[in-house]
């Protein structure tokens, strides 16, 4: 599935309108495989990304730490993290920015959601998995 834009098409929407589309785009979509999420991003969603990565109010990146710090709750995601284990609770999963340069990914599971985790369901209430990494800003680039 290839999506074709001519680039005033882009142009033309406001940028609410083209936050507003990528979610409509996005929604009901964060269950869809890794592999599926990727070929997404890069035949559909890419073109709105970059647009709107032009639009930025705020191009240095050293400026957007600010911005980013506290918590967040993803609506769409490829980071493989996420759905590493089945029964993964979306609205209880997180990325957490912290101003030390520390930020984490957190991921609530709910056992009984499969056959593996209905075994343990009477043991376990849910499984709470977090991986936390560093960030960096170097030559107005993320690194992460």
């Amino acid at each position: 599935m290839i999506n074709v834009f001519k680039s005033n098409q882009l142009n033309s929407q406001s940028t609410s309108e083209l936050k507003a589309e990528l979610l409509k785009r996005v929604k009901g979509r964060d269950t869809d495989s890794l592999n599926t999420k990727v070929q997404y991003y890069k035949n559909i969603l890419t073109p709105y990304i970059e647009e709107l990565t032009q639009r930025n109010p705020y191009p240095v990146v050293a400026e957007q730490i600010s911005l980013v710090l506290g918590v967040w709750t993803p609506v769409w995601s490829t980071i493989p993290f996420h759905d590493t284990l089945p029964g993964r609770n979306r609205e209880q999963s997180y990325q957490i920015f912290h101003d030390d340069s520390y930020y984490a990914n957190i991921a609530r599971y709910t056992p009984g959601q499969n056959t593996f985790w209905q075994k343990l369901s009477t043991k376990l209430p849910a499984i709470d998995l977090m991986v936390m990494q560093k960030y960096a800003v170097k030559d107005n680039t993320w690194y992460i």
